[in-house]
């Protein structure tokens, strides 16, 4: 591998009918999203493991105090835990645009990819699916996926706060979030799933879709199901800490790891 860390996928190969070309394909994206699945997958696990430990240490104190110390005890593998997820949407709609790109090239004549550079990918989808027969594609789950995953990218990416509305920087940046506008980790991890279905949709639409060789050899659909599988694997229960001497109660988050599947699948991917 050069410096660029392409790899080679075939030699000379016939593309668009009379044009030759080496044909390089650059799945760095698509593997950083499995990395950051992986870091998910453990971040999840030491955070299930640090929320049971902050129940047992904090089973003895009451009401408001309860909570501090035991928000305090897995503040960082929450906030980790966090930041992860959100590297996922991130990942996740690059990779979708990165391959959409490819189909494109591949797909349409020339004079109408070049006239698609610089469309939102979004945009990119609606030509190419009307281009190869498809006319209702904006209606469909596979459009309705890649908006919201650029959408976010597009907030995250010009600093804006993803769920926040971005009319108003006072709003994102200054007001502080109004009780509905705090995400709990079982919105994250509710989020992070559906980003994941999104990323499986869209690669799964590409591959059967696609008419050249190049689109048809693609693997991704299958790496993208894994990665859904993987945060499957994963879910958020409710659960309420002791109540304080006037009687109130605070709600806390676990994550339950069904380890058995998730061993199993980490065995399948790593072989």
């Amino acid at each position: 591998m050069g410096p660029d860390k392409r790899v080679v996928l075939g030699g000379e190969t016939s593309l668009r009918g009379s044009e030759t070309s080496s044909f390089w394909f650059d799945p760095g994206i698509h593997l950083a999203l499995a990395a950051v699945t992986n870091d998910i997958v453990y971040a999840l696990c030491v955070l299930s493991e640090k929320i049971k430990e902050g129940l047992s240490e904090t089973q003895t104190l009451d009401g408001e105090e309860q909570s501090l110390i035991f928000s305090h005890h897995i503040s960082d593998d929450h906030n980790l835990a966090s930041i992860r997820m959100d590297m996922f949407h991130l990942l996740a709609a690059i990779a979708c645009e990165e391959s959409i790109n490819r189909f494109c090239y591949f797909e349409l004549p020339r004079d109408v990819t070049e006239t698609l550079e610089k469309l939102q990918p979004t945009e990119k989808l609606l030509v190419a699916a009307a281009f190869l027969g498809q006319p209702n594609m904006k209606s469909s789950h596979v459009y309705e996926g890649l908006k919201s995953l650029i959408g976010w990218r597009n907030h995250y990416a010009h600093g804006h706060n993803p769920g926040r509305s971005t009319d108003s920087l006072r709003r994102n940046h200054a007001v502080f979030p109004e009780a509905g506008e705090i995400s709990t980790l079982e919105d994250d991890l509710k989020e992070l799933k559906k980003a994941a279905g999104h990323y499986r949709q869209i690669m799964a639409w590409l591959h059967k879709t696609g008419i050249h060789e190049i689109s048809r050899v693609s693997h991704l659909q299958g790496h993208a199901s894994r990665l859904v599988e993987l945060l499957g694997c994963f879910s958020v229960t409710r659960g309420w800490l002791r109540p304080d001497s006037e009687g109130s109660r605070y709600q806390f988050f676990g994550v339950h790891v069904n380890q058995e599947k998730l061993t199993s699948l980490q065995k399948q991917v790593y072989r």
